[in-house]
């Protein structure tokens, strides 16, 4: 077996430490590409991973994200809710330390996604179903197209688990997890040095809190958290 890579590429002007990631090495990655999986990071980007149900990177979780460079408002540093499907990311650049000042005091890491746009193929569609542990339930259609100067892309995801937010307790109580999300990219080109860009995303994401023995058999409680997320640029 013979395996080979490419150098990678340094930038002498810059103290930023830069991560690209394609929809290749996603789509490749086991579990990379499942609705509200944040692997598609930590799979790739170094010093990121998953603690009490929050993406961090380089230890702290007040993160930025971007979408062609247009920061998104969120609530990432209060929410669990991821803020897109992975399966809509055509590249993700990621940023960790160095940066400007105009990324405000989310200085942990700074996540671009460049969203797919319906350039890649001509009256495409997809269509994902999956099921498994926890009935774990996965659900996602995209399509898209284009012509000289105008591209479209869209999709719809839904996702459901019976294994959501980290528990408590051994026993799995009360921990359901369901997400429903839309995209939608257009792109007119009306000449060689002018693009207009419409993007939409809209998401919400419902969570069960995890309960104890205690609170599910003798309290009854019945805790849930729901996160709603939309912009347009």
């Amino acid at each position: 077996v013979e395996v080979s890579a490419s150098q990678t590429q340094v930038n002498p002007e810059s103290s930023t430490t830069q991560t690209m990631t394609s929809r290749l090495e996603i789509n490749r990655s086991p579990d990379s590409d499942r609705s509200g999986s944040m692997a598609m990071i930590t799979n790739n980007v170094p010093g990121t991973y998953m603690m009490h149900d929050h993406l961090h990177a380089r230890g702290g979780h007040g993160v930025a994200w971007e979408i062609d460079g247009v920061p998104v408002p969120n609530s990432n540093l209060a929410s669990v809710g991821s803020q897109f499907d992975p399966k809509d990311v055509d590249y993700l650049e990621t940023q960790r330390g160095g940066y400007s000042a105009q990324f405000g005091d989310r200085s942990y890491g700074v996540f671009n996604v460049v969203p797919r746009n319906g350039f890649e193929g001509d009256k495409f569609a997809d269509l994902t179903l999956s099921y498994g542990s926890y009935h774990a339930a996965n659900a996602f259609v995209d399509f898209g197209s284009h012509t000289d100067k105008f591209a479209y892309y869209g999709s719809v995801g839904g996702s459901r688990t019976d294994f959501g937010l980290e528990r408590p307790s051994m026993e799995i109580l009360h921990d359901l997890s369901a997400a429903f999300s839309g995209f939608t990219s257009l792109i007119y080109n009306a000449s060689a040095t002018n693009q207009f860009r419409f993007v939409d995303s809209v998401r919400r994401d419902h969570y069960q809190v995890p309960n104890i023995p205690e609170q599910q058999y003798g309290l009854h409680i019945r805790d849930v958290e729901n996160a709603d997320d939309s912009f347009a640029n």
